[in-house]
């Protein structure tokens, strides 16, 4: 009591805490006793709340790590997103597309013919794949456009009933445009028994045709084969009637020297026969699907 006197508040506060940990018997007087013992519980209430607190706490900082953890692996697997600056302009990372089959409406096969007469064109190098094929899928000039035309650049190869193999190199693409087009890049060729390729090169920069109703022309008469029936009436005269002198594409002429050069030995034909109508017993035109792709 004596020490309670003299130092009340420090006395009762010690006193007050140890109760908290073990039962003891307060001598000080009742109402001073009841403040110190209220303000004991209200500290001891308020360290619990801070020791939840910092429990929290830490618990906040481990799921936020968790979280920045998985952010950064998400981030690692997924390519960032091209802002509206890059897609307009180009630059960064474009998000993937879906894969599209460019190979669709082309077929796989040996070319009948030596890719090296293709140096230097744009086909060089190029995977090349079939097409058309006449006899699968029909000999008339419409179908040889329907799979031909927008394909870029393209090689024919035809075949006599004779077995001679021949054919040409289109450097522009099938259209059906009833129209002409000047180049000095297409050329002619002849394949022998061996393999081996002879072409027979331009001349000049004269025109190659694009008939809707005909089949591939090289020169006005170099090399045509499914000539067109009757007159073409080409894009000034208004269109060609529909379903109409549909050319065959089982027949071909030839006669050189006028936009392409002769054979070396100086034919004047590719068939022998100057301007001689000679029948086949197959057409096929090869393309790239890569460069097809783009149109």
């Amino acid at each position: 009591e004596t020490v309670m006197s003299s130092r009340p508040t420090r006395a009762c506060l010690l006193l007050t805490l140890a109760a908290a940990a073990q039962p003891l018997v307060l001598r000080c007087p009742a109402s001073k006793a009841s403040a110190f013992v209220g303000t004991a519980t209200g500290m001891r209430a308020h360290a619990l709340d801070r020791q939840a607190h910092l429990s929290a706490t830490a618990a906040g900082r481990r799921l936020t790590r968790i979280w920045q953890l998985q952010n950064q692996r998400s981030s690692a697997l997924t390519p960032p997103r091209a802002g509206w600056f890059d897609s307009l302009f180009g630059g960064g990372q474009e998000e993937p597309a879906e894969a599209r089959d460019i190979s669709e409406g082309f077929e796989d096969i040996p070319l009948p013919f030596p890719e090296d007469i293709l140096q230097g064109t744009a086909l060089q190098n190029r995977r090349l794949m079939r097409c058309y094929q006449a006899s699968t899928n029909g000999w008339d000039a419409k179908t040889f456009h329907e799979r031909c035309d927008m394909k870029g650049p393209s090689v024919v190869v035809g075949r006599t009933k004779q077995g001679q193999i021949f054919g040409g190199f289109m450097p522009l693409e099938w259209k059906s445009s009833n129209d002409y087009r000047e180049t000095n890049r297409d050329f002619l060729f002849i394949v022998d028994k061996d393999g081996a390729a002879q072409i027979i090169s331009k001349r000049d920069n004269s025109p190659v045709y694009d008939y809707r109703r005909g089949g591939p022309q090289w020169g006005s008469e170099a090399l045509i084969i499914g000539e067109p029936v009757g007159n073409v009436m080409g894009v000034f005269t208004g269109p060609d009637p529909e379903n109409t002198g549909i050319g065959d594409l089982r027949k071909a002429k030839s006669r050189l020297g006028l936009s392409h050069e002769k054979l070396p030995d100086g034919g004047a034909s590719l068939f022998g026969s100057e301007g001689a109508e000679v029948d086949l017993a197959e057409i096929e035109v090869f393309a790239s699907p890569e460069i097809a792709a783009m149109y």
